[in-house]
């Protein structure tokens, strides 16, 4: 019985709330004292357990939590499934500790992403995210491309591909011509955005994100095509600049902007207002134009080009918006740059004379006057010998 009391003691101790001061406890056998020869009994009062009433509670919710969590995990199987890894073709980086995959491509050009997963008889996806809400691209592609409608045979605006082998399955997301915006009228959507590449065999699920980025290039519109060179005459309205594409108009906004432009000239920092004041010179920079798809124009407007404006111009920009750091990019800077979020653009300009045109033709005349004087010269001379020798044959010693 002794055995018993204490395992009924430590059970009370653990989980059963201790007793009150006002409940009694076992009564005590009787004493020899002067209190047994009346024929009453003493009651004694036990002090009570040590543990306190808190303590007993908090044990037995923590058995009660234990328990429930150990019944949904056995009856959740995607509780204990594994997920399956999946590798992308695309390049990771690491932002804020996590992988972070970007596909820089320029706009109108194609696209390949490839997704691999490891197991045999996976069912792979793909999904484009549009308004957060996931798009299956096997319901998306395989149609002709309503864009370009006025071919005599429009191509595919994108293909998914599968390939079973007996350890892996891969699927490909080809997209033919990356479209940079919305078009509302035909019913088009911009692909530069997010896709997801989900796969499933069984219980076992795997999914892995991709951003379709554009990549930042920069042009302009030259006189001949082919030639990087620009040609104006010395007093003629001049235009500086480089058409970017890949940027938004908020990055350029705000006391820390996402894009930094600058502009040199023969290799130096160029100051435009070097050689003209402020109201001759007009600054080019139209953000409002990146939000309907076309590139943002930066660059100047000189109202009289002069002598001293010839020379190699030079647009370098570098997009700031990834703060984190590869092993192929060391960061934002001029210095070192990414060429998927970095551009420069080099070109010629020419500042011909106003008076270029003058000088070939005084040359011209120059030189008819010159001719035209050695052929008078040399008819006079001629011409005075001939009179000399028919005046020698007529003499009378003959």
């Amino acid at each position: 019985m002794s055995i018993q009391r204490r395992m009924a003691s430590e059970f009370r101790t653990q989980c059963l709330p201790s007793p009150t001061t006002n409940d009694t406890a076992f009564i005590s056998p009787t004493s020899n004292n002067s209190s047994a020869s009346s024929g009453t009994r003493k009651r004694t009062r036990i002090p009570p357990p040590p543990s306190s009433t808190s303590g007993g509670r908090m044990t037995l919710f923590t058995l009660i939590y234990i328990s429930l969590a150990v019944i949904i995990l056995f009856l959740s199987p995607s509780a204990y499934a594994d997920a399956i890894p999946l590798m992308l073709s695309t390049n990771a980086t690491l932002k804020n500790g996590k992988e972070v995959y970007k596909e820089y491509v320029a706009r109108g050009k194609h696209v390949d992403i490839t997704c691999t997963a490891p197991v045999p008889d996976a069912e792979l996806k793909w999904y484009r995210l549009v308004n957060g809400q996931p798009e299956d691209m096997d319901k998306v592609c395989g149609v002709p491309d309503v864009e370009l409608s006025d071919r005599k045979k429009p191509p595919v605006h994108c293909k998914v591909n599968r390939d079973v082998k007996s350890d892996s399955v891969i699927i490909k997301l080809e997209i033919k011509r990356v479209r940079k915006e919305d078009n509302d009228t035909l019913g088009t959507v911009k692909d530069f955005r997010k896709y997801m590449c989900k796969a499933n065999r069984g219980n076992n699920e795997g999914k892995k994100e991709v951003e379709v980025a554009e990549r930042v290039s920069a042009t302009r519109t030259f006189d001949h095509r082919g030639v990087m060179s620009l040609t104006v005459t010395e007093g003629e309205k001049l235009q500086i600049y480089c058409d970017i594409h890949g940027v938004n108009s908020s990055d350029f906004e705000g006391s820390n902007p996402k894009v930094e432009l600058k502009w040199t000239k023969d290799g130096e920092d160029w100051n435009p207002y070097k050689f003209a004041g402020p109201e001759d010179i007009i600054k080019i920079g139209r953000v409002e134009e990146t939000e309907k798809g076309k590139p943002y124009r930066s660059g100047y407007n000189i109202t009289m080009a002069e002598r001293d404006h010839r020379g190699f111009y030079t647009c370098s920009l570098v997009r700031r918006d990834d703060k984190y750091q590869s092993d192929q990019y060391a960061g934002p800077s001029l210095e070192k740059k990414d060429p998927d979020k970095s551009v420069e653009f080099t070109y010629y300009v020419r500042v011909k004379d106003k008076l270029g045109a003058l000088w070939p033709f005084l040359g011209i005349c120059g030189e008819v006057i010159i001719l035209c004087a050695i052929i008078l010269i040399y008819e006079k001379r001629k011409s005075k010998a001939e009179l000399e020798e028919s005046d020698t044959d007529g003499s009378p010693d003959q």
